[in-house]
């Protein structure tokens, strides 16, 4: 199991455990420098907390890569008929073996902005990941998928505040199951799961 979840923000290259900045000084001076330039055309001297905003945003960022996969997975045939037989009570357990895939996830947040209470615009963020799994193999419990036995996760991720980058475009490649915990013992299939909040495509 990895000491920290493996999280939207770490793809993006950002600091896993305090400041939620990117890890090297010289990347946190850029990101800065960005939020910066995206508050600049309120001319309300807003870049005093790009920082704090910064941090918010990062904040954010800290969802589980694996719900992101769970999402996306879900709408796998295959896997919802394995989960289908494990939703009546009865203990269905199955291995499935996932051809070599692609998964497109954006989000694309914002922070309202105030001067004196009242409203003064927004500052949006918007960040791309594809990953790309090789030699993916589940393992499903009860319509629940329990554990990721073997496979390869690679990711390139872009984040930018307006149209300014905040960070060079963040590629990584990691083993698993070593790098990816599922998070609250693991990723439902069922039913009764709701839809995501944000669109994940799977190719």
């Amino acid at each position: 199991m990895p000491e920290n979840p493996l999280t939207l923000s770490v793809m993006c290259g950002l600091d896993a455990d305090a400041s939620g900045l990117p890890l090297k000084e010289q990347d946190r001076t850029k990101a800065l420098q960005a939020i910066r330039s995206g508050l600049a055309k309120f001319h309300l001297g807003f870049g005093a907390l790009d920082t704090e905003i910064f941090k918010a945003i990062a904040e954010y960022l800290r969802k589980p890569v694996a719900d992101i996969l769970g999402e996306a997975w879900r709408q796998r045939k295959e896997l919802r008929e394995i989960a289908e037989k494990g939703e009546d009570g009865r203990k269905v357990a199955g291995t499935v073996d996932l051809y070599d895939h692609s998964i497109k996830f954006a989000v694309h947040p914002s922070i309202k902005l105030l001067e004196n209470g009242v409203a003064a615009g927004k500052v949006s963020f918007h960040v791309e990941t594809n990953f790309k799994l090789e030699a993916i193999k589940l393992v499903i419990e009860n319509a629940c998928i329990t554990r990721v036995k073997t496979g390869k996760l690679t990711a390139s991720t872009t984040f930018k505040c307006e149209e300014f980058p905040l960070v060079s475009p963040c590629n990584k490649s990691l083993d698993l199951p070593v790098s990816l915990d599922l998070p609250r013992g693991g990723i439902p299939l069922g039913r009764a799961v709701r839809a995501p909040e944000t669109p994940v495509a799977y190719h």
